[in-house]
């Protein structure tokens, strides 16, 4: 205990000695889970170096004046304590709403949303990634002059299509998958908290994704490949439907591109999202998606040129989708150049300005 009380007090004078006076333009306020909030952090840090100085912060904020807050995390509206404890009146704040309202089936978010329209008129601005979501504020009574939505952005060097079909062939055999095995990808934390995830986020949909493969598992060999934390409920919800899967855990963002190069297509089965990133890295790497239309991808998708979409739920649509792709290696091929084009759109080099015109506009208000 004492170690880790030395830890937190090290990391707490970190954030202020990087944060203190106005050497920093911009913190961005992140949750330290390793996960997709802190690579969207730092991916949104390395296109705006040059133009604005940042700091990816994981603890409260202290001593920054006349600068920017961003709670990537949406800390603003999950913690009952921020608005007696919000930073400096000298300072511009931005809390990102993600997804989610007083209906979702987590209670986290359910109480979170009831805090919106509170804790909005503490904040310059309430920042959205999509139109669903900008629906949903507005909703709680978020002016549209509070609202600044802008999407998520998407590494196009780092995610990029497989350079051959002997390159896919090498990846996968790495992976101990079949060679004529049809590949399904779902990477994300679908269980409950960072251990095994053995109670399943319905939020995310896992369960979808089970319905989903074992009718396919019907008609063709298919194999899940599923990295990521938590997923102790889906690999025993598999196991129990008879579909084979690859599960390698926590996976370092850096070593994704490989796994997106071993898919056959993208299942994307979250019944609420702010993107997902997903979405976006499947894009760009050639992966052909099939998705609800949740978060971005009703933006990001037309349905039939560059993926297929469903209603939430709806195990029908989703699974033809699948079957169609798999019945026609010219439509995947079309997809890829299709999702690829897309992708290119919501390059971080397209994307970051728009940031950085975001910040500009609170700091003119501040």
């Amino acid at each position: 205990m004492k170690g880790r009380a030395v830890r937190l007090g090290s990391l707490v004078r970190r954030a202020r000695a990087a944060v203190g006076g106005r050497s920093t333009d911009v913190v961005l306020k992140t949750d330290g889970g390793g996960w997709i909030l802190d690579q969207f952090c730092r991916d949104l840090k390395a296109h705006l170096r040059g133009r604005l100085s940042v700091y990816v912060s994981t603890v409260p904020v202290a001593g920054l004046r006349g600068g920017i807050v961003h709670y990537i995390g949406g800390e603003c509206f999950y913690d009952p304590a921020w608005i007696s404890s919000r930073p400096h009146g000298s300072n511009a704040t931005i809390g990102t709403w993600w997804h989610g309202s007083e209906t979702t089936p987590d209670p986290s978010i359910r109480t979170a949303a009831s805090r919106i329209a509170e804790v909005s008129r503490y904040l310059s601005l309430v920042h959205v990634t999509c139109a669903i979501s900008r629906e949903t504020i507005r909703g709680y009574g978020v002016p549209d002059s509070k609202i600044a939505l802008v999407p998520m952005g998407v590494d196009v060097e780092r995610f990029a299509p497989v350079a051959s079909p002997a390159e896919r062939l090498r990846v996968r055999r790495a992976l101990s998958i079949p060679d004529n095995a049809f590949v399904i990808g779902s990477f994300q934390k679908d269980g409950v908290g960072w251990g095994e995830g053995d109670e399943p986020k319905r939020i995310k949909g896992p369960d979808i994704f089970v319905r989903v493969l074992s009718r396919l598992a019907q008609r063709f060999r298919v194999v899940a490949l599923i990295p990521g934390p938590s997923r102790g409920y889906l690999q025993r919800a598999l196991l129990a439907a008879g579909v084979p899967f690859r599960r390698d855990g926590f996976v370092p963002f850096r070593d994704f591109p490989p796994y997106y190069h071993a898919c056959d297509l993208y299942l994307m089965t979250g019944r609420e999202e702010g993107g997902p990133a997903a979405v976006l890295e499947s894009l760009a790497s050639g992966t052909p998606l099939v998705g609800h239309k949740v978060g971005m991808a009703p933006e990001v998708i037309s349905h039939g040129v560059n993926g297929f979409l469903a209603d939430v739920e709806d195990i029908d649509a989703l699974t033809d989708g699948v079957i169609r792709l798999a019945d026609s290696p010219s439509l995947r091929d079309r997809f890829a150049r299709e999702g690829r084009a897309t992708a290119e759109r919501y390059a971080w080099a397209v994307i970051a300005p728009q940031y950085e015109r975001l910040y500009a506009a609170v700091r003119t208000v501040a």
